[in-house]
Formats: structure tokens, C-alpha cells, sequence
């Protein structure tokens, strides 16, 4: 049986990259490189970082047109963990920085 845990992390995060996603078509899969995270609220924090830093989640199309994000842009967002190395952006969380 799987154990969900309901978890949230807030980013500040430097986008290094922006991709259709493969696998959910109604997707868009960000690479960034953390500046920092944060728990959210009384959440625990599963938010696990490559070696170099970086994490990728998904964001629902509809955000991606609400606030077009680029390549270089410092974001904060609050992403949750949905299986190992899957994470995802709480719809209209993406708030650019600057």
C-alpha cells in the first residue's frame, strides 16, 4: 500500500529551463536551480534537490499563459512532491521576482 503525505515547500528558484512535458500534455515541466526552500505552513518538506541543485515540477498550462515565465527569471512558487523526483506547482502560486 502507498503512504501519501500531503506536503508544500516554498521556492525561490532561478529557471533554467522550460519544456512541453511528455508524459501529462496539459503540463509544462520548469528546471530550476534552488536559491532557497522553505516549509509551508505546518507541511514537512520534501523537497530533494539534485547534486547540482536543481529540481524540475510541473505547472498547468493555463499558469504558463497567466504568468509566462523565461529562461533566467527568479520565481517563488510553492511545489509539492508528488512521487520521486516528480514534483508540482500549486496552481497560481508562480510569482515572478523583480
Amino acid at each position: 500500500m502507498v503512504n501519501i503525505v500531503e506536503n508544500w515547500g516554498e521556492i525561490t528558484a532561478e529557471v533554467e529551463a522550460i519544456r512541453g512535458d511528455s508524459v501529462l500534455p496539459d503540463y509544462s515541466t520548469i528546471t530550476v536551480k534552488l536559491l532557497s526552500k522553505r516549509p509551508y505552513g505546518d507541511f514537512p518538506l520534501l523537497i530533494h534537490p539534485d547534486p547540482a541543485g536543481k529540481i524540475e515540477f510541473l505547472v498547468k498550462q493555463g499558469d504558463m499563459q497567466a504568468q509566462p515565465l523565461a529562461v533566467g527569471d527568479t520565481i517563488e512558487a510553492l511545489v509539492r512532491a508528488g512521487s520521486q523526483q516528480r514534483y508540482f506547482a500549486k496552481e497560481d502560486s508562480i510569482k515572478k521576482m523583480g
